[in-house]
């Protein structure tokens, strides 16, 4: 969790609520008592500017985005996709020859570097169990050239140096069909609402 947010965990919900923007996740609501809860997380995140609502392929009742939306909530604003996969891998990426990657810091940030020159950067958190894989962006010019493919080796690689081979993602439609092609399964799929 980033420092300065606090965390509000309920049976039924969990908020992260961070400087100007929360998010609301592990949604277990009863079906009777959608309405309460809404109220209740609302005024819990009454300062932030932005609020998204992560509604897993878990939550409950089954049928809770369409409830949150006759509640007022909807689309989320870019860069958030609407729609996104739950995506997990254990075992090992191939290698990617011809990009260079550094560790940047001990924040969990690599750079990955195409003919000496910077094309993409990463970073990851470290759990438990693996590393969540975050911030993953390439160079418009770089795209198509392995860097990406690259970054996520090397975040393998940081997982299995601490003793929990595992990578886990939140992925978007770009980055889902490059995570299946590295080996990696959906488990899961997540709409976001604000």
């Amino acid at each position: 969790m980033r420092e300065g947010s606090e965390r509000i965990l309920d049976d039924r919900f969990c908020v992260v609520v961070n400087d100007r923007s929360a998010m609301v996740m592990r949604l277990r609501l009863d079906a009777d008592g959608v309405g309460t809860a809404v109220e209740e997380i609302r005024a819990l995140v009454s300062g932030a500017d932005r609020v998204t609502w992560w509604v897993g392929s878990s939550a409950t009742p089954p049928d809770l985005a369409d409830r949150l939306r006759e509640l007022g909530l909807g689309a989320p604003k870019p860069p958030v996709d609407p729609v996104s996969a739950a995506m997990v891998l254990t075992r090992e990426p191939p290698p990617v020859p011809g990009v260079e990657v550094r560790l940047a810091g001990p924040q969990l940030r690599w750079l990955a570097f195409l003919d000496g020159r910077q094309a993409a950067t990463a970073k990851a958190i470290a759990g438990p169990a693996g590393l969540l894989l975050i911030g993953g962006s390439t160079e418009p010019w770089a795209r198509g050239r392995g860097c990406y493919r690259a970054l996520v080796r090397a975040r393998w690689e940081e997982a299995v140096r601490r003793g929990t081979p595992a990578l886990v993602v939140q992925a978007g439609p770009l980055s889902e069909p490059i995570l299946r092609r590295l080996g990696f399964e959906r488990v899961a799929t997540i709409e976001a609402l604000e």
